[in-house]
């Protein structure tokens, strides 16, 4: 399977998916058990049963109920070297700000996307925004 045939690559900058995939960062690499002929994996989580994980899909909460991808599925792609390297910061970026909440995160999107500040900056911003 090929990631980017499964998924849209615009959902993954959403700050929602930015978190997700940040989060799989920390899934330890002892909880995870790859596959890499099937491209699947079985992650030790919360649950009391382990996660079984494809590219398309999970046994988790948060993927029943969004139909997106959770931190597992980040992981495994991250596994299977199937993800992209993060922008690369860049101190120079801007940090005017936009009036409408929406448009402010769809301007620190493109930032995030230009490398103008780091995944964890876009996610921090996001929130902040969204929950004003």
């Amino acid at each position: 399977m090929v990631w980017s045939e499964i998924w849209d690559s615009s959902l993954h900058s959403l700050p929602e998916q930015v978190k997700r995939r940040l989060n799989g960062e920390k899934i330890k690499a002892d909880a995870i058990t790859v596959n890499v002929e099937e491209q699947t994996a079985v992650v030790v989580g919360s649950d009391p049963e382990p996660y079984r994980v494809s590219l398309s899909e999970c046994s988790c909460f948060d993927y029943a109920s969004r139909e997106l991808p959770c931190k597992h599925i980040y992981r495994l792609a991250s596994e299977l070297g199937m993800l992209e390297d993060w922008p690369k910061v860049s101190r120079s970026g801007s940090k005017a700000a936009l009036e409408d909440a929406q448009a402010e995160i769809e301007r620190w999107r493109q930032e995030f996307l230009a490398g103008n500040i780091s995944a964890k900056k876009y996610v921090k911003i996001a929130d902040a925004l969204i929950s004003k």
